[in-house]
């Protein structure tokens, strides 16, 4: 699969699911141009996969206030303060693992089977991808201006 089809079907996923899931509409920033999210005040969570054919995985950072308005929308809440037991990773790792099942379901050879592993919350480094050769990375900000950052990497 070529990066462009790569890029192009794990963007629509990850904006298909935030506003359909979520209810939250984002727009793409161009990484380069827009200011990085500091990463100390984000939550990260990786989730590797394997297929018949390759391996890789997915990365998800968020901060914290957008981890709760993904919760509070997911959930359909209307008191963002009395969302008991909210654990951010948890939010954030919901999101990617549908995020990763949409675009593994959009990208992998008809026939081809796949699994995800369990979301994982990634303690400490800077967000990169460190999950295969060929990696795409995507930033979206949201109406609000809160931005997550998403990144695929697959290795055949």
């Amino acid at each position: 699969m070529d990066l462009e089809t790569l890029h192009h079907e794990f963007s629509s996923a990850a904006t298909e699911v935030l506003q359909e899931a979520a209810y939250v509409f984002v727009s793409p920033v161009e990484i380069q141009v827009h200011e990085r999210p500091n990463a100390e005040e984000r939550v990260r969570i990786r989730i590797p996969f394997i297929s018949d054919r390759r391996k890789g995985g997915f990365e998800a950072s968020a901060t914290r206030d957008l981890c709760l308005k993904l919760n509070a929308e997911m959930l359909g809440a209307e008191d963002l303060e009395g969302m008991e037991g909210f654990q951010p990773s948890e939010v954030i790792g919901e999101v990617l693992n549908m995020v990763a099942g949409l675009t593994l379901s959009r990208i992998l050879e008809e026939g081809e089977t796949w699994e995800l592993g369990v979301p994982e919350t990634v303690l400490e480094g800077s967000f990169s991808n460190t999950c295969g050769d060929v990696g795409v990375e995507l930033l979206l900000e949201t109406e609000e201006g809160d931005c997550i950052e998403l990144s695929l990497g697959v290795s055949e």
